[in-house]
């Protein structure tokens, strides 16, 4: 990296840049979070395209928690089509850990753990090996913004 690059701000882009297309995306952001990264970025007269977050191809379900809640989830997932993928969301990054090896190890399924405290590289390689289908789930914090 240059020094250069070290010592840009975000919002000094546009006048370091100024003859080059600026584009902002967020997942989640809230209304005054989106116009301050529009004015922070100096885009003006720029077109702002929302989505549901609700995605048609994708299943949600919750089920309630019991006492032999792994054995509920893997009989869950044995109950899946052949090719089928999930998330499953834990609390901690060590319950993460603790039942992607549990799902690996017991129950011989395809499981990983994903959360904050992973390095880029290895969040990347899970998440690449989970979208080729080299491993049917991913066992994540609720939120990585939120330090899981």
């Amino acid at each position: 990296m240059t020094p250069l690059m070290a010592d840009l701000k975000l919002g000094g882009l546009r006048r370091e840049y100024p003859g080059v297309p600026i584009m902002a995306l967020t997942a989640t952001a809230q209304n005054k979070v989106q116009d301050d990264i529009i004015r922070t970025l100096g885009i003006t007269g720029c077109r702002v395209l929302k989505q549901s977050f609700n995605r048609s191809n994708l299943h949600y379900e919750i089920r309630p928690k019991t006492k032999q809640v792994i054995e509920d989830m893997v009989g869950f997932i044995n109950t899946q089509p052949r090719g089928s993928s999930g998330i499953i969301y834990c609390g901690s990054r060590a319950q993460c850990e603790d039942l992607a090896m549990t799902l690996r190890e017991k129950h011989n399924l395809g499981a990983w753990h994903y959360h904050a405290g992973m390095s880029k590289g290895d969040r990347r390689k899970i998440q690449e090996g989970w979208q080729e289908h080299r491993f049917e789930i991913i066992v994540a914090t609720v939120s990585l913004a939120a330090g899981g």
